[in-house]
């Protein structure tokens, strides 16, 4: 088990640039990230992942967790993989779903891994 919390703001947070700029620009900054939208304390601190290994050995993690800023809130879809090769972990979509002041989607991360005829 990850440390989910940890986990999930750290991964959105890895991001400046261009990319959080876009968030910022809709629901404004500091940016909160949480486990579900609830009253409960315990429930906002449990962020919903699930970790696994491909056929391949690689191993996956999926993680779904909610983000607030002062002018609005989202939802983040993330899946970060380990590349057998080079040990680094890597993106394989990170997507935020902005939900108000008004809706939108963003892909921030996307990877297509090179197709192996040879296989």
């Amino acid at each position: 088990m990850i440390n989910s919390s940890k986990f999930s703001t750290g991964l959105f947070f890895t991001f400046t640039g261009f990319a959080m700029y876009q968030i910022r620009v809709r629901i404004g900054s500091p940016i909160t990230g949480y486990g579900q939208e609830s009253r409960n304390r315990a429930a906002r601190q449990r962020i919903p992942n699930r970790v696994w290994t491909d056929e391949e050995g690689a191993e996956h993690v999926e993680v779904n967790f909610y983000i607030r800023g002062p002018n609005g809130h989202g939802k983040v879809f993330a899946e970060m993989f380990k590349d057998t090769v080079d040990k680094e972990w890597k993106f394989m979509y990170l997507i935020v779903e902005i939900r108000a002041p008004s809706q939108a989607q963003i892909m921030l991360e996307s990877y297509i891994p090179a197709y192996n005829a040879n296989k």
